[in-house]
C-alpha cells in the first residue's frame, strides 16, 4: 500500500436519523454507547450496537451527533429492518422523531490524510468507549473512528474524495492487524457481544439499556465460555478440533496463512500446533502450545 494517500472502499448504507428533545433518553436506553456524552458534544461520533435483551448483537450502528437533540444512525442495508422496527417498537413516550431511512454514500477510509485527526480529542484507553469530535471537509462529514488503524474514518459523502479502493484481501488484512472482527463476517448476528474486543463500543457506568443486565452479569462475572482470537495459521471455515478430535473454536474468515475465530478459553492453555491470540477479560493472551 502506498503511503500518503487515501485508501478505503466506498458503498451504500442507510441513514436513520433521530431527533427530539428526548433523543437522549430514548438512544441511550436503546444502543450499547453512551449518547448523552456524544450529543453533549456534537458534533460528534462513534460505533455502538442494537442488542437483544440477552445481550446478543442484532446490528452494528455507526452514529453521528450534529446537534443535542438530534442523532444519525447508520447501518448496513441489511441491517435497516431490524434497527427501525427495534427502536419503533420501543418508542413510546418519548418526545422523539424517527424520520424515513434515507440511503446515503459512505467512503470508508483506513489510511486518510486528513490534517485535523491530529486535533480528534478524547482518545480513551483500552476497556473504555471511544468517541471522537466529527468534522466537515468540502461539505463532506468525516467521522473519526480509529478502529483499524489511528487514520480510520467513515466519511459521508456529498461530494467526492479521491482515493485509492483497496481489494477485499487488503481489507481483510486490515480488521486481521487490527484485532477486530467484520461484522456481517467475524461478527453475527446472535453472537455474544462479550465474547469480542468491543469493549470501546459498550458503556460500563450509564444507565439501564436494551441487553445491559447480561452486559453486566458477564462482566462482573466473567460468564463467556469463548473470546475472538486471531490464528496464525489458515484453518477452514467453521468448526476446528484439536490434536485429541475435542472441540476448540470456530473459524469465521481465513487469508493468506491467517484466521479469525472464536476460541474456547478453556482451550487457550491446551495443546495449539499454531500461534494464537485472543484478548481475555481485557488482557491480550499469546501463546503456542
Amino acid at each position: 500500500m502506498t503511503e500518503g494517500q487515501n485508501l478505503g472502499l466506498k458503498s451504500k448504507k442507510i441513514l436513520l436519523c433521530v431527533r427530539g428533545p428526548d433523543t437522549k433518553r430514548f438512544l441511550n436506553g436503546m444502543l450499547t454507547a453512551d449518547l448523552s456524552k456524544s450529543l453533549d458534544q456534537s458534533p460528534s461520533c462513534g460505533r455502538s450496537f442494537l442488542l437483544t435483551s440477552k445481550g446478543k448483537l442484532l446490528a452494528e450502528v455507526l452514529f453521528y451527533c450534529p446537534s443535542q437533540n438530534e442523532a444519525w444512525l447508520i447501518v448496513r442495508k441489511e441491517d435497516e429492518a431490524i434497527l427501525a422496527s427495534t427502536l419503533q417498537k420501543y418508542l413510546i413516550a418519548d418526545q422523539v422523531e424517527l424520520l424515513p431511512p434515507q440511503e446515503i454514500e459512505v467512503l470508508s477510509l483506513f489510511q486518510s490524510e486528513f490534517d485535523q485527526i491530529e486535533k480528534i480529542q478524547n482518545r480513551n484507553s483500552l476497556g473504555q468507549e471511544k468517541m471522537f469530535q466529527a468534522f466537515s471537509v468540502n461539505e463532506n462529514i468525516v467521522l473519526p473512528l480509529g478502529l483499524l488503524s489511528s487514520t480510520h474514518v467513515e466519511v459521508l459523502l456529498k461530494n467526492q474524495i479521491s482515493f485509492q479502493q483497496i481489494t477485499e484481501s487488503q481489507l481483510w488484512d486490515f480488521y486481521f492487524k487490527a484485532g477486530q472482527p467484520f461484522w456481517g463476517r467475524d461478527l453475527l448476528v446472535d453472537d455474544l457481544i462479550l465474547e469480542f474486543p468491543l469493549s470501546d463500543s459498550v458503556s460500563f457506568d450509564k444507565g439501564c439499556y436494551v441487553g445491559q443486565e447480561t452486559v453486566a452479569r458477564g462482566t462482573f462475572r466473567g460468564k463467556v465460555n469463548k473470546v475472538f482470537a486471531r490464528f496464525e495459521k489458515e484453518l477452514p471455515v467453521g468448526e476446528f478440533l484439536n490434536d485429541a478430535g475435542e472441540l476448540v473454536g470456530y473459524v469465521r474468515s481465513s487469508h493468506n496463512g491467517q484466521s479469525l475465530g472464536l476460541v474456547k478459553i478453556s482451550a487457550l492453555e491446551g495443546h495449539l500446533p499454531f500461534k494464537i491470540e485472543a484478548l481475555v477479560n481485557e488482557k491480550t493472551y499469546r501463546g503456542q502450545r
